[in-house]
């Protein structure tokens, strides 16, 4: 779910955070990053919760703590990976985590409340959402240009 991610998690930002002149890219790849960490660990064949060890809190809050810790305030190096950081909640909020709890609050043993998995015409509809959206931000070459060099919509 590529457009669903990344569209919904930069229109999430901007609503909440009025934050303009970030650099979306860092969001994105932080809304890409928890599939790709799951992606990953299936390739190597670790069977770590649930095989989706990139969706869990620890890993979130991971990614936000060494951030806080290893980088300087006020440098755009911490606003970044903060970005990339904000990217990996919203992809689990994006993913309604809340409802896998096991997943989620891995490794500690909890139930899932989830009664049904989404199907395939809402994810069609999801991605068809974020594709909508990133092209009414990035409709022409110029503004792809601009948000690929510089992250700006």
């Amino acid at each position: 779910m590529l457009f669903w991610h990344v569209g919904f998690s930069i229109f999430i930002f901007r609503y909440v955070y009025k934050d303009y002149g970030a650099d979306l890219r860092y969001l994105a790849g932080g809304a890409l990053l928890p599939d790709f960490v799951d992606f990953l660990f299936n390739i190597v064949g670790f069977k770590v919760a649930y095989n989706q060890p990139g969706h869990t809190l620890i890993f979130s809050v991971t990614i936000l703590v060494i951030t806080m810790i290893l980088t300087r305030r006020k440098t755009a190096f911490r606003n970044n990976f903060l970005l990339v950081a904000i990217g990996i909640f919203l992809h689990q909020f994006l993913d309604f985590m809340w409802l896998n709890q096991h997943i989620l609050f891995f490794p500690l043993p909890f139930d899932s409340v989830e009664t049904t998995s989404r199907g395939f015409l809402i994810l069609l509809l999801q991605e068809v959402a974020g594709f909508s959206y990133l092209y009414s931000k990035i409709n022409t070459v110029e503004k792809a240009d601009i948000f690929f060099r510089e992250g700006l919509i």
